[in-house]
Protein backbone atom coordinates (compact mmCIF):
# COMPACT_ATOMS: atom_id res chain seq x y z
CA UNK A 1 0.00 0.00 0.00
CA UNK A 2 1.12 3.54 -0.90
CA UNK A 3 -0.12 6.70 0.69
CA UNK A 4 0.67 9.84 -0.57
CA UNK A 5 -1.63 11.72 1.54
CA UNK A 6 -3.39 10.81 4.44
CA UNK A 7 -5.76 8.21 5.63
CA UNK A 8 -8.84 8.86 7.77
CA UNK A 9 -11.06 6.75 9.09
CA UNK A 10 -12.39 5.92 12.19
CA UNK A 11 -11.56 2.73 12.42
CA UNK A 12 -8.36 1.16 10.49
CA UNK A 13 -7.49 -2.84 11.35
CA UNK A 14 -4.54 -4.60 10.78
CA UNK A 15 -2.45 -7.04 11.75
CA UNK A 16 1.17 -5.06 11.44
CA UNK A 17 2.79 -1.75 10.87
CA UNK A 18 6.44 -1.30 9.98
CA UNK A 19 7.53 2.08 9.53
CA UNK A 20 10.46 4.34 9.69
CA UNK A 21 8.97 7.03 11.64
CA UNK A 22 5.90 7.18 14.20
CA UNK A 23 4.34 10.45 14.73
CA UNK A 24 1.40 10.84 17.08
CA UNK A 25 -0.52 13.73 16.70
CA UNK A 26 -3.69 15.77 18.68
CA UNK A 27 -5.06 18.86 19.44
CA UNK A 28 -3.46 20.57 21.62
CA UNK A 29 -3.81 23.84 23.96
CA UNK A 30 0.08 24.36 22.95
CA UNK A 31 -0.73 25.13 19.04
CA UNK A 32 1.61 22.74 18.26
CA UNK A 33 -0.48 19.51 17.31
CA UNK A 34 0.24 16.65 19.53
CA UNK A 35 2.56 18.17 22.04
CA UNK A 36 2.00 19.53 25.34
CA UNK A 37 4.50 22.29 26.52
CA UNK A 38 6.96 21.51 28.90
CA UNK A 39 5.07 22.54 31.83
CA UNK A 40 5.60 23.40 35.05
CA UNK A 41 2.91 24.22 37.46
CA UNK A 42 2.81 25.28 41.04
CA UNK A 43 -0.93 24.57 41.33
CA UNK A 44 0.21 20.92 40.39
CA UNK A 45 -2.17 20.16 37.55
CA UNK A 46 -1.93 20.19 33.73
CA UNK A 47 -4.96 20.49 31.48
CA UNK A 48 -4.30 18.61 28.15
CA UNK A 49 -5.62 16.31 25.10
CA UNK A 50 -2.82 15.70 23.54
CA UNK A 51 -2.11 11.81 24.09
CA UNK A 52 1.97 12.41 24.76
CA UNK A 53 4.05 15.40 26.36
CA UNK A 54 6.62 16.50 28.66
CA UNK A 55 5.89 18.14 32.00
CA UNK A 56 8.12 19.44 34.94
CA UNK A 57 7.50 18.44 38.88
CA UNK A 58 8.44 21.44 40.52
CA UNK A 59 10.79 21.17 43.88
CA UNK A 60 8.87 20.36 46.84
CA UNK A 61 5.57 19.01 44.98
CA UNK A 62 5.39 15.55 45.09
CA UNK A 63 2.88 14.68 41.97
CA UNK A 64 1.36 16.30 38.96
CA UNK A 65 -2.29 15.81 37.35
CA UNK A 66 -2.59 15.75 34.32
CA UNK A 67 -6.49 16.16 33.08
CA UNK A 68 -6.78 14.65 29.89
CA UNK A 69 -10.01 13.55 28.42
CA UNK A 70 -7.98 10.77 26.36
CA UNK A 71 -7.67 8.99 29.33
CA UNK A 72 -10.05 6.02 30.18
CA UNK A 73 -10.00 2.63 31.80
CA UNK A 74 -8.37 0.65 29.03
CA UNK A 75 -5.30 3.64 28.86
CA UNK A 76 -1.87 2.61 29.58
CA UNK A 77 0.52 5.36 30.55
CA UNK A 78 3.91 5.36 30.20
CA UNK A 79 6.42 7.87 31.99
CA UNK A 80 10.00 8.98 31.42
CA UNK A 81 12.27 11.10 33.76
CA UNK A 82 14.19 13.17 31.38
CA UNK A 83 15.98 14.89 34.66
CA UNK A 84 17.25 13.30 37.36
CA UNK A 85 15.35 12.19 40.36
CA UNK A 86 17.97 11.81 42.83
CA UNK A 87 17.17 8.06 42.47
CA UNK A 88 13.89 8.07 43.40
CA UNK A 89 10.86 6.51 41.22
CA UNK A 90 9.07 8.16 38.82
CA UNK A 91 5.78 6.63 38.42
CA UNK A 92 1.90 6.69 37.74
CA UNK A 93 0.29 6.79 40.70
CA UNK A 94 -3.51 6.84 39.81
CA UNK A 95 -5.30 6.85 37.08
CA UNK A 96 -9.51 7.66 36.40
CA UNK A 97 -11.20 8.41 33.45
CA UNK A 98 -10.03 11.98 32.35
CA UNK A 99 -7.11 11.75 34.33
CA UNK A 100 -3.80 10.75 35.76
CA UNK A 101 -1.11 11.62 38.61
CA UNK A 102 2.69 11.20 38.11
CA UNK A 103 4.93 11.84 41.27
CA UNK A 104 6.87 10.14 44.06
CA UNK A 105 6.75 8.75 47.16
CA UNK A 106 8.20 11.81 48.39
CA UNK A 107 9.09 15.14 47.92
CA UNK A 108 11.85 15.92 46.13
CA UNK A 109 14.44 19.21 46.52
CA UNK A 110 14.95 19.41 42.51
CA UNK A 111 12.74 19.99 39.78
CA UNK A 112 12.23 16.71 37.38
CA UNK A 113 11.46 17.08 34.45
CA UNK A 114 9.18 14.01 32.40
CA UNK A 115 7.96 12.69 29.06
CA UNK A 116 4.52 11.06 28.91
CA UNK A 117 2.80 8.83 26.43
CA UNK A 118 -0.94 7.75 26.56
CA UNK A 119 -1.91 4.49 24.55
CA UNK A 120 -5.39 3.14 24.33
CA UNK A 121 -5.58 -0.49 24.64
CA UNK A 122 -9.05 -2.70 23.16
Amino acid sequence: LFVAGKIESESVKTKEITTERLVIAGDSTSGEPGLTPEVSSASGIINTNATAGKAVIPAGIPEIAINNPQINDSSLIYVTPTSSTKNSVLFVKSKEIGKFTVGFSDTLDVDVNFNWWVIETK
